[in-house]
């Protein structure tokens, strides 16, 4: 699998700082903790993970806000940023990672055309957001997203921690 070396390395420091790591995915669908699951142990530093796939599930188990979704839409960098938020609240943890975007084949605003992910990541008090612009092919946006967002989140622990 691709980001095995990443993967292992967030097992490391994880583990090393006792700290711990939960998963917000909306267009990733799971892929990003399915890949965080397949390293052994990996029940020392992950919590869990949820897919809020609709606005819905965002607004009423994640508690993202109705007036972002109403505001600014699902899609959204102001949604990714409470989407994270929330996980961390929600699994009690000491990082998320989140994921929002319009995979493809359909979907897309002027904003956030179509092949837009916005991934979130990081700490409370310490968190960034990559805005992706990938090529409107469904499998390959997604799974450019899983490998981008683990690649991202292994360099903000080096650095931070």
């Amino acid at each position: 699998m691709k980001n095995e070396k990443e993967l292992k390395q967030i097992k490391e420091i994880l583990t090393k700082y006792r700290k711990t790591l939960s998963t917000v995915e909306s267009c990733t669908g799971g892929k990003i903790a399915s890949s965080i699951t397949s390293v052994s142990e990996s029940s020392l530093f992950f919590k869990g993970g949820i897919v809020p796939y609709s606005s819905v599930i965002k607004n009423k188990v994640l508690g993202v806000k109705q007036e972002t979704l109403d505001k600014y839409g699902a899609v959204s960098i102001e949604t990714a940023k409470e989407m994270l938020l929330q996980g961390i609240k929600l699994f009690d943890v000491d990082f998320c990672i989140a994921t929002t975007g319009f995979a493809g084949p359909s979907g897309g605003n002027d904003k956030y055309p179509l092949g837009t992910i916005i991934i979130a990541y990081g700490s409370k008090d310490k968190n960034f957001i990559k805005v992706l612009s990938l090529n409107k092919n469904r499998d390959d946006n997604i799974e450019e997203a899983r490998f981008k967002a683990i690649t991202l989140f292994n360099d903000y622990l080096k650095k931070y921690l």
